[in-house]
């Protein structure tokens, strides 16, 4: 037994040198490709240039991708003729790396500007195509405008190609694509493309015409189908139309169609627009989502407000729940106002707890416990300190068991 493990020990003594070796290499490769790609996250591409081509020229287990991203610093500094020869090295030395396709979408769209683009429509894969049909934009928007157009109108397009045809079709300055891109939002015979496209307007700002906001409205006003409602509210939120939102939070019977405006307006930080909504909004549905957007915009002193003040118990809890959501030192305030206020009832105690509890704050709830009264009460802050896993918890729970 004791000359095997001798034996051992001399097999792992004469491995040591080539681990140590094996190491020392490892690391001089990572510290190399770090170098490398933080030349490239700064941009100075002739720096990374000549780190990837010292990765290439090691020839170790990262080669494939150094020579992916040595072409993407050639493309970068102004040498595609370079690029694509590297490339052609990646493909015809790796001819089954996980960078092939990546390559390949990189090589249209070099090829896309040095005046020999790839021909879209010899293409089979969509996002290829895409790139190839892009590149084309400056240089012979028609021909690009009419590909775009077969694409959005085969049926095996996919949605992800879809979505990104439309939204260079609103890139385009044509009022050709203008008027497809209008067709398209119009037409709810697709309904995915129908809605692809009203994005599309939105992203653009409304449209590359001025009118196109008032398009969406129109549309708006003369559908009934929930999903192209909702996408057009989207799409104003993306072009930052307040206006239309709040025509569409105060005036549409839906109360659906008015909870959601009313939430995109609180991710818009819209709040003056939330508290004219909420002043006079009579759905509790609506209310609730209101109280959303203001927790979506930050508004505390409105929530604490509501969660003094209104009428409908159900609300004032949902208000003092958002309001505890928010972190800082101020809405830790507000809510101690609350509980401590001389019109504080069970149910806008229950809310504070339910948002001390989402804060974590068992310190304070421990110290609501130890004073209060209300048997509802008290064993609602109980129920809450014993779902915690913080010390004081288990120390207050241990003091309760032991009294």
């Amino acid at each position: 037994m004791k000359r095997l493990l001798a034996l051992l020990a001399l097999v792992v003594m004469a491995a040591l040198p080539i681990i140590a070796a094996r190491d020392a290499g490892n690391d001089k490769d990572d510290q190399l490709y770090l170098k490398a790609t933080k030349a490239l996250d700064d941009e100075h591409w002739t720096s990374a240039i000549a780190a990837f081509r010292q990765i290439v020229n090691a020839k170790g287990p990262r080669t494939d991708r150094a020579l992916y991203w040595l072409a993407h610093a050639e493309f970068k500094a102004g040498k595609p003729t370079d690029a694509l020869s590297t490339l052609q090295d990646l493909r015809s030395r790796y001819p089954k790396s996980d960078w092939l396709d990546d390559a390949a979408a990189m090589e249209v769209e070099i090829r896309g500007t040095t005046g020999r683009p790839v021909a879209p429509e010899g293409l089979d894969d969509e996002e290829l195509k895409m790139i190839a049909i892009s590149s084309l934009m400056g240089t012979d928007p028609d021909r690009a405008v009419g590909l775009l157009e077969k694409m959005l109108n085969a049926k095996k397009s996919s949605g992800a190609a879809m979505e990104r045809a439309l939204f260079v079709l609103g890139q385009l300055n044509s009022g050709r694509a203008q008027k497809m891109l209008e067709g398209y939002a119009r037409d709810g015979s697709n309904p995915e493309r129908q809605r692809q496209a009203i994005r599309s307007i939105g992203i653009n700002g409304g449209g590359r015409n001025a009118g196109g906001n008032a398009l969406l409205a129109e549309i708006y006003r003369s559908t009934a189908n929930a999903e192209t409602k909702g996408a057009i509210i989207e799409s104003y939120m993306i072009s930052n139309d307040r206006a239309r939102l709040l025509e569409v939070a105060e005036g549409d019977t839906d109360a659906a169609m008015r909870s959601q405006a009313a939430q995109k307006l609180g991710v818009m930080h819209a709040t003056a627009e939330l508290q004219r909504l909420y002043a006079k909004e009579s759905s509790r549905e609506v209310k609730d989502s209101i109280i959303q957007g203001l927790f979506l915009a930050g508004d505390l002193e409105t929530l604490a407000r509501l969660g003094k003040t209104d009428a409908d118990p159900q609300l004032r809890r949902n208000a003092i729940r958002g309001l505890g959501m928010i972190e800082g030192k101020r809405s830790h305030d507000l809510l101690m106002e609350i509980w401590s206020a001389a019109n504080s009832t069970a149910e806008m105690k229950e809310g504070v707890i339910e948002a001390l509890f989402i804060r974590g704050d068992a310190k304070t709830l421990i110290a609501f416990a130890r004073k209060e009264t209300d048997r509802r009460v008290k064993r609602d802050l109980v129920q809450r300190i014993a779902l915690m896993r913080s010390p004081e918890a288990r120390a207050y729970l241990q003091q309760l068991l032991d009294e």
